[in-house]
């Protein structure tokens, strides 16, 4: 993901997102790119996991939350790029690009979608995201970048 994250020109002070942060390992790799990184998950027990896993290397510009990403709303207008592990079937991934897109209609700004085994692709256009970069990895996920 870095080589990914080394091509997008990041603005000083971004802040980036990650929905279905699992055991913050993306989230740790996006803090070395971000100012400041939000890290969700529905499930406890993986917040924890990344809870300890960033106190482990001493990283503190992470902030977790216990949430459905579906109806997340802290900060979330400050967020210009979104990264996603092919967390959700479409059902809820529609829901999540509902809650992101009235997030843009509140604090309307550029917005970053880097979507890695991108499953949902459709959706993401259907929202008038448009894929303008895709990475194709060898033995590993592909990974797209959205734009709006």
């Amino acid at each position: 993901m870095n080589k990914v994250l080394r091509t997008l020109d990041v603005p000083n002070g971004s802040v980036a997102i990650d929905l279905g942060v699992g055991m913050g390992i993306a989230a740790l790799t996006l803090a070395r790119h971000f100012e400041h990184v939000i890290g969700v998950d529905c499930s406890e027990d993986m917040i924890a996991a990344a809870h300890r896993n960033i106190q482990k290397l001493r990283v503190t510009n992470i902030e977790l939350y216990v949430s459905d990403a579906r109806h997340f709303t802290a900060n979330i207008d400050r967020v210009s790029y979104v990264y996603m592990f092919n967390p959700f079937p479409e059902t809820i991934m529609t829901a999540v690009m509902d809650n992101l897109c009235r997030s843009l209609e509140r604090m309307p700004r550029a917005m970053t979608i880097i979507y890695n085994f991108p499953i949902c692709h459709d959706a993401l256009i259907s929202y008038g995201f448009t894929r303008t970069d895709r990475f194709i990895f060898p033995r590993d996920h592909d990974i797209n970048i959205y734009s709006i």
